[in-house]
């Protein structure tokens, strides 16, 4: 903090510089003399002086000199011209090169303390509108970040809220299309499973009429021998076994993701029922097969859970999120290993990846709305701050342990008692639309 009472006196004349000392010590001032400009600027160089008593006729350097070097440096002081020079033009000079007042000599006491006074106070009021100024200008910058980051923010919710109603649109189509699919899907399967038995009842007929080879005359034998040979009748009656199988097979596929579309666009979501959590986890991995079959192996460790009082659908939807940031994780081809299981009054879901992980000083971060680490366009649209309200709505925490390069665990805790109606918010069908 700056001495506002030491004072330069810059004359070269010893008398002047005694009354000068006497006069401002008296006042309380601390007073440095100088008996040249260079010696002055020495001085000024190595020490403060937020006021400079400065003469104009001197050997050497004159005053205007030194006034002109001490206003051009980094921490100009205030500068009193004090002189013999009763010349308008030369007072009016030394106040264009900066000096706060021009006192002629000879001067009455009071007369130079009022000069001295007026310049003190001159230099702690430019102090202050520099610190204003300095501080107005930060608030400035920090208003218009946090008008720059609103903004973002704006945006960003404004890009969700268009994204979930996509979302909601995309749901309600999904509803449609998954009845529409399932028409056509129970004829194939009944079509299916008629085949199935008639390639059963050919298979029987076809070993009936190896029962009667031998009672044909040797050549008709023969014959029909080399045309089920030609024809690979014993080839056709396997394979088609396969294919129908398969078939089959496909089919109880599509009847699997049908059944998770129809469960993900359920209007009844805003509503707790008894459910099984391995079975939500088993929905949300039945519609993000897509997404993770080409990234990871699945393991399961299901625990024997009770059933438990939720939302169901909005579990799974949270699963799914989980699920589907865990194969964005990944690079190549990794591992999600999902765990359930319930201890404490508790039942706990894991979800593991091998994926590149999240560092440590965004690990905070990523439950705060609008926070994410992906490409635009990347994910699922359900962030994980909405995740987090879901699983409090249920009573629940979520909590994250990460390593970069060995991957990231999701745990969720639910209580198995918990009253999932008290906590849903009007916001809950927007939320499970999306």
């Amino acid at each position: 903090m700056e001495d506002t009472t030491a004072i330069l006196v810059v004359d070269d004349d010893q008398a002047t510089q005694e009354l000068f000392s006497r006069y401002l010590t008296g006042a309380g001032y601390l007073t440095t003399c100088a008996a040249s400009g260079r010696e002055a600027l020495e001085l000024f160089a190595g020490n403060f002086f937020p006021l400079v008593l400065l003469d104009i006729t001197m050997p050497g350097m004159s005053g205007m000199a030194v006034l002109r070097q001490l206003r051009n440096s980094d921490f100009p002081p205030e500068v009193i011209m004090v002189t013999a020079v009763d010349d308008p033009a030369v007072a009016a000079t030394a106040l264009e090169l900066g000096a706060c007042g021009y006192l002629v000599k000879p001067f009455e006491k009071n007369e130079l303390l009022i000069y001295v006074a007026h310049a003190l106070r001159l230099r702690e009021l430019e102090r202050a509108n520099r610190e204003y100024r300095d501080n107005l200008e930060q608030q400035v910058q920090e208003r218009t970040r946090q008008l720059e980051q609103a903004c973002r923010d704006l945006k960003a919710s404004q890009d969700q809220l268009l994204h979930q109603e996509k979302l909601a649109t995309i749901g309600h189509l999904a509803a449609g299309v998954a009845h529409e699919i399932n028409n056509p899907t129970g004829y194939i399967g009944s079509n299916l499973g008629t085949l199935t038995k008639y390639m059963g009842h050919i298979s029987g007929f076809i070993g009936l009429l190896d029962g009667f080879s031998s009672a044909l005359p040797p050549e008709k034998a023969v014959e029909l021998a080399l045309a089920r040979k030609d024809f690979k009748i014993d080839f056709l009656v396997e394979d088609s076994r396969d294919i129908l199988a398969e078939c089959l097979e496909g089919v109880g596929r599509i009847k699997k993701i049908v059944e998770g579309l129809k469960t993900f666009s359920r209007k009844d979501q805003n509503t707790a029922c008894l459910a099984s959590i391995n079975d939500c986890l088993e929905n949300a991995l039945t519609v993000a097969w897509n997404e993770l079959k080409y990234k990871a192996t699945v393991e399961k460790d299901y625990g024997d859970l009770p059933l438990i009082r939720c939302y169901p659908n909005q579990l799974a939807q949270v699963f799914m999120n989980l699920l589907v940031n865990a194969a964005q994780a990944i690079t190549g081809q990794g591992i999600i290993h999902i765990r359930t299981y319930a201890e404490n009054n508790l039942i706990y879901i894991a979800i593991a990846d091998t994926g590149c992980g999240i560092a440590p000083e965004n690990q905070k971060k990523i439950f705060a709305p609008f926070f994410t680490t992906k490409e635009e366009g990347v994910g699922t649209g359900l962030g994980l701050s909405i995740v987090t309200e879901i699983v409090a709505r249920h009573g629940g925490e979520i909590t994250v342990a990460s390593e970069v390069g060995k991957g990231t665990t999701f745990t969720i805790s639910i209580p198995l008692q918990h009253d999932a109606d008290a906590d849903q918010p009007e916001a809950a069908t927007a939320l499970a639309a999306g």
